[in-house]
C-alpha cells in the first residue's frame, strides 16, 4: 500500500512539476530517476575498491573507526553532477536511485536481518530548514523501504556551523568534525549502517562510528552514494 500511494503521489506530482533527471535536467518519464543516456554514463565501482575504508587505492591505515564501507560509483563525472544536484536542493532523484542501489549492493552482501538500525549523518535544524532536507536522510530512508530496517534520526546530532566541509582541508576537515555528538542512548551489541552521500577524507564517517561504537555499538557499516578516489 506505502509502494502505490509512494507511486500517485509521484504520477500526480509530475502533472504540475515535470520529471526531470537530476544529472542533466531533461525531462524523463515520472517513474524514472535518471535519464537513460545518464545511467548510462554512471560508471559502477569495480572490485578496485577497498570495502574496509571505501577508497582505491586502500586507506585504512588512516585510523578508520568503521567496520566496512559499500559505495555506488567515484564522485566524478555524471556521479557528480547527480550529488551536487542533491546537495543544492533541486532534486530528490538521485538520492532515491542511490538508495535503491545501496539495497541491492547490501542484498548481496550482507545479512540483512543482523542490523538494528540504519542512521544517516546529521546535518543542523538551521541548514535543513534552508534546503528542506537532509540529503543523506533522503538515501537512509529508502534504504530502511527497501529493507526494512527501522531508520533512527535520534542518534547523532550536529551543531550548527557556518563552515562548509567540502571547502576545508583534509586536515580542517579533521578538526571540524566535533560538530558531530551523539544523545545518552544505549547501542550495546548494536550493528548500525550509518548514511551519507559522499566519503572524501573519512573524517565525518569516523566521527560518526566513533561516536556510535562509544555507545556500545558492535559494528558501523558505512553506506555512500560515492567516494573520491585517493591520491596516491
Amino acid at each position: 500500500m506505502r509502494l502505490e500511494k509512494t507511486l500517485i503521489k509521484r504520477f500526480i506530482l509530475d502533472l504540475f512539476y515535470p520529471n526531470r533527471c537530476p544529472c542533466c535536467d531533461c525531462f524523463i518519464n515520472w517513474r524514472k530517476n535518471l535519464c537513460e543516456p545518464c545511467m548510462d554514463k554512471l560508471e559502477v565501482i569495480n572490485n578496485d575498491l577497498c570495502l574496509g575504508c571505501g577508497k582505491a587505492p586502500c586507506k585504512c591505515d588512516n585510523g578508520i573507526k568503521f567496520d566496512k564501507v559499500y559505495a555506488c560509483y567515484y564522485y566524478e563525472g555524471i556521479a557528480a553532477e547527480g550529488i551536487i544536484s542533491l546537495k543544492k536542493g533541486n532534486n530528490l532523484n538521485y538520492g532515491i536511485h542511490i538508495g535503491e542501489q545501496l539495497v541491492k549492493l547490501l542484498q548481496q552482501g550482507e545479512d540483512l536481518s543482523q542490523f538494528d538500525y540504519i542512521v544517516a549523518v546529521p546535518m543542523s535544524k538551521k541548514k535543513i530548514k534552508k534546503r528542506g532536507y537532509n540529503q543523506a536522510e533522503v538515501i537512509a530512508r529508502i534504504i530502511s523501504a527497501g529493507t526494512g530496517i527501522p531508520y533512527n534520526n535520534k542518534i547523532l546530532t550536529r551543531e550548527h556551523t557556518d563552515i562548509e566541509q567540502h571547502s576545508l582541508t583534509a586536515e580542517e576537515r579533521k578538526m571540524n568534525t566535533s560538530q558531530y555528538n551523539i544523545n545518552d542512548v544505549d547501542l550495546s551489541n548494536r550493528k548500525i549502517l550509518l548514511c551519507d552521500d559522499v566519503l572524501t577524507t573519512g573524517s565525518t564517517a569516523r566521527r560518526c562510528s566513533d561516536l556510535l561504537k562509544t555507545k556500545g555499538a558492535d559494528t558501523v557499516i558505512v553506506l555512500v552514494g560515492t567516494t573520491t578516489k585517493s591520491k596516491i
